[in-house]
This record gives C-alpha cells, sequence and structure tokens, in this order.
C-alpha cells in the first residue's frame, strides 16, 4: 500500500469522525506518524503487532486538529523541490509540510534547518 491510500485512510477517518484508525506498520508510515505526534496532530500512536500500528486523533471542541491532509507527490507525478522553494513555501506558515529527504521524512522546517530538499509529499492543515 503507498503513501496516498494510507493518508486517504485517515483523511477518510477524519472525515468520519472515528477516534482512531489503524495503518501497516511500514517505516513511511512510522515516519509519517511520528512528524503527526512531534507536530500535536495526534495524542498517541502505538503498535497494535508487528504489521499493525493504531492512531489516535486529537480533538479540540469536537473539532480535529487536522482539518485536512491534501497529497502533493503521487505515483503518477512526483514535486520536488530545493531548499529555497522549501524556505519560501515555509515563510508562508500556513500548514505542516511533510518532506522527503534524503535523510528520511521531515517537515519543511526540519529540512531547512538541515539545507536539504526533497519530495513534498503533504500538506496537513
Amino acid at each position: 500500500m503507498n503513501l496516498a491510500n494510507n493518508l486517504a485512510r485517515v483523511q477518510n477517518a477524519l472525515t468520519a469522525q472515528h477516534p482512531s484508525v489503524i495503518l501497516p506498520a511500514t517505516k513511511l508510515n512510522n515516519s509519517l506518524v511520528k512528524i503527526l505526534w512531534e507536530e500535536g496532530y495526534i495524542t498517541r500512536y502505538k503498535y497494535k503487532s508487528s504489521k499493525e500500528l493504531k492512531v489516535d486523533f486529537k480533538y479540540f471542541q469536537g473539532k480535529n486538529a487536522i482539518q485536512e491532509i491534501r497529497i502533493i507527490s503521487k505515483p503518477s507525478r512526483r514535486f520536488y523541490l530545493k531548499i529555497k522553494e522549501i524556505k519560501q513555501l515555509q515563510s508562508q506558515n500556513i500548514a505542516t509540510i511533510v518532506v522527503s529527504t534524503s535523510q528520511g521524512l521531515r517537515t519543511s522546517y526540519q529540512a531547512c534547518k538541515l539545507g536539504i530538499g526533497g519530495e513534498i509529499l503533504c500538506i496537513i492543515f
């Protein structure tokens, strides 16, 4: 299963206001969930088994902390940015931008701090 499918799962669970979602425990999903936790979008995550990862969403006054997830790069269309372009995008400070770099998944802020560009996977509002 690719990242777009897993992000669609998360978006569907949020739309249905489910308290949690179960994702396959892959390296990519683990990195993405860690970013969601560090940025304060989820309350916790835990492994149900060696192949499943349970993610609990954070709600404020009945509204989810994640309003929308936009998938930018897709298997049919990859979207790469250099560090200068990521800095311009980051300066708008509109949301959390997830970037796949040579050093793993990072937020745009972390990528700027490391001075590396990469593939823009998604934007989380």
